[in-house]
């Protein structure tokens, strides 16, 4: 009864996975729309299908695979994470193929048993790499009582949650082939929303996270918080990289030891005692911007140069502006109008036919403060991160919300 009551309200995300897109929330319950009138082609429950009650709204896949892979939870019969293999093609031999959409000929990969007998924790993102997905047990809990009668009693998910400061982060990771578990890391305790790429690099498991060091920046989105029209930046996401050497044979390495062998890198991975390796994480920059995006067609979990992200409603480093991050020199390069403009989330879309990283333009979309002014479309060469155009929204035209999440593509009339 109760998954079928989870809100249906798709406002996260739009993704696309072959030639179909789908908006999601963070329920079992995800629309099919049509690319061309927006309109709604099909609802899909996943808790029909198979079973799960919560899905992560960020899908991943590699531009060179057969398959998209996503995170799920379920709490009706234990509290469980579901990894999710997703088909990019349609299979012949089912009958009925034709009447299904790709997210309804999804499998359950691997099912891992959460740390607590009541509560699963909250994710938003996770990472994928050439053979890996990486999934994180953050200690933001989403306690299952009260999940279970958030709907009946008009309570919002953030009322389920709770941070437990003295429980660590959990990373797993997980092969893509067969969903058995290569190896768990923990860290000290931490946020994120957004894992910005993962990649493999010589015996090791490189993450780039935007981490922030509690939950606390869930009470910034309060209603009366926000009526306040002030923006607390006590606690500002921070690109972290972790480190995660792949370790075949314990009896090589010991106690108290930095595992990490990678060079131009400060992150490290000690061994405690045995199976317990504490990851500690590298700055990359200086906090204040969210929403990270990269060439993710060309570069998603591979290794990779360029992180573009925005300030939104952020005071301080990134303020009013958009941000282009070196990961490996750690220089950034800033585009910013005047203090009346908020950008939103940046998508990069690459050159077509060069596969030079940051070879493409930068589109976000731009909310003015001021009624004066107009809200725009604005166009940046990736590159030199310089304004090509603007496409600018005549002032009174209506509403336009801040882009929190989006997709690009072409849409061809046939």
């Amino acid at each position: 009864i109760v998954p079928a009551d989870l809100t249906d309200n798709a406002c996260i995300n739009v993704y696309k996975l072959t030639n179909e897109y789908y908006a999601s929330s963070e329920t079992c319950n995800i629309w099919r729309i049509c690319p061309k009138t927006l309109n709604v082609m099909k609802k899909i429950n996943l808790d029909k299908i198979m079973g799960v009650n919560l899905a992560c709204s960020h899908v991943q896949y590699m531009s060179n695979e057969n398959y998209a892979y996503n995170l799920s939870s379920s709490f009706l019969t234990g509290m469980k994470y579901h990894l999710i293999k997703i088909p990019l093609f349609h299979y012949d031999d089912d009958d009925d193929d034709n009447n299904k959409t790709l997210l309804e000929q999804s499998k359950i990969l691997t099912t891992i048993g959460s740390r607590w007998t009541t509560c699963i924790a909250y994710y938003h993102s996770f990472g994928i790499t050439e053979n890996f997905i990486i999934f994180i047990e953050l200690p933001l809990l989403v306690n299952g009582f009260k999940l279970a009668t958030c709907t009946p009693k008009g309570r919002p998910l953030k009322d389920c949650f709770e941070w437990q400061p003295n429980e660590r982060a959990k990373f797993y990771v997980i092969s893509k082939q067969n969903g058995r578990i290569l190896q768990r890391y923990y860290s000290e305790p931490f946020f994120y929303f957004h894992m910005i790429n993962s990649y493999e690099d010589n015996g090791h498991i490189v993450t780039d996270i935007m981490a922030y060091k509690n939950a606390t920046i869930l009470d910034k989105w309060d209603l009366h918080q926000m009526r306040k029209n002030i923006y607390d930046d006590n606690n500002q996401a921070v690109p972290t990289r972790f480190v995660m050497p792949i370790i075949t044979d314990y009896n090589d390495v010991k106690i108290g030891e930095n595992l990490v062998t990678l060079a131009n890198t400060d992150a490290t991975a000690i061994l405690m005692e045995k199976d317990l390796i504490m990851l500690t994480g590298e700055s990359l920059c200086k906090p204040g911007f969210e929403l990270p995006t990269i060439n993710y067609r060309h570069f998603n979990g591979h290794k990779y140069k360029y992180c573009y992200g925005s300030g939104i409603f952020e005071q301080g480093n990134f303020s009013r502006s958009i941000c282009k991050l070196n990961v490996e020199d750690k220089t950034v390069i800033i585009w910013k109008d005047t203090d009346d403009f908020f950008p939103g989330e940046c998508i990069f879309i690459a050159r077509p036919g060069s596969d030079d990283e940051d070879d493409g333009i930068i589109l976000s979309l731009v909310l003015s403060g001021n009624e004066l002014l107009s809200h725009y479309l604005l166009i940046l060469d990736a590159r030199t991160f310089t304004e090509i155009a603007r496409a600018e929204i005549a002032t009174g035209t209506g509403i336009i919300p801040p882009t929190i999440h989006g997709v690009f593509d072409y849409v061809v009339d046939e």
